[in-house]
């Protein structure tokens, strides 16, 4: 940090310091810290991502454990900015990276999944259906917003499935994964038959 004072545009020494924010674990620190990079480039994907990932963290918190958290008082603010910073990552991105494209399906997934959890929990009175058939419109707008995002990955990573690198090869089997599930919300079966052949025969040439 006495670096950063005596030389504050130095980007190594920004990088080194994002990482300890990283590595503490404390996500405000570290937001603050993301949010004042972003303020001085605003064009750098890679710093937009990692803010929009920070966002994203605090709007769907987790304990030591892994076990999903209550949504804080100020979720809808919070899936708002990840959306705009993830959004800014991918305008300014010049490589297509698949991991913004997708990390953005997933922030709109992972909202549907949560509409699909409170439809499950409904009860059978009228009153209770109606809201189950208002909360089915909004998991199906969500799914149609993650679409296109989660489509543009799976066909980057399929179409070179063969050289994907570890990470990547995790990406493509949640993304098969996350497009099934959608398709199958969507009655489209034949798209459902689709990703479950595309996954078989990545798991048996893996295998």
């Amino acid at each position: 940090t006495q670096g950063r004072k005596l030389y504050p545009d130095n980007t190594e020494l920004r990088n080194a310091e994002l990482n300890l924010y990283l590595k503490s674990g404390n996500q405000d620190a570290l937001l603050k810290k993301l949010e004042e990079a972003v303020a001085k480039e605003p064009n750098n994907p890679e710093l937009l991502f990692n803010l929009g990932n920070g966002y994203n963290n605090l709007a769907f918190p987790k304990d030591a454990n892994g076990k999903e958290l209550p949504k804080p008082a100020n979720y809808a603010e919070l899936i708002n900015k990840a959306e705009g910073a993830y959004l800014q990552a991918i305008a300014a991105d010049k490589q297509s990276k698949p991991e913004y494209s997708y990390t953005l399906g997933a922030l709109y997934f992972n909202q549907a999944s949560g509409i699909n959890n409170e439809m499950n929990q409904l009860g059978t009175s009228a009153a209770d259906q109606k809201k189950y058939d208002d909360l089915a419109v909004q998991r199906g707008a969500m799914f149609d917003k993650a679409l296109p995002h989660l489509e543009k990955v799976y066909t980057s990573l399929d179409a070179n499935v063969a050289k994907l690198n570890q990470e990547d090869k995790i990406t493509y089997q949640s993304v098969i994964f996350a497009l099934r599930e959608i398709y199958a919300k969507q009655s489209k079966m034949d798209k459902v038959a689709e990703m479950k052949k595309k996954l078989d025969a990545f798991r048996a040439a893996e295998q």
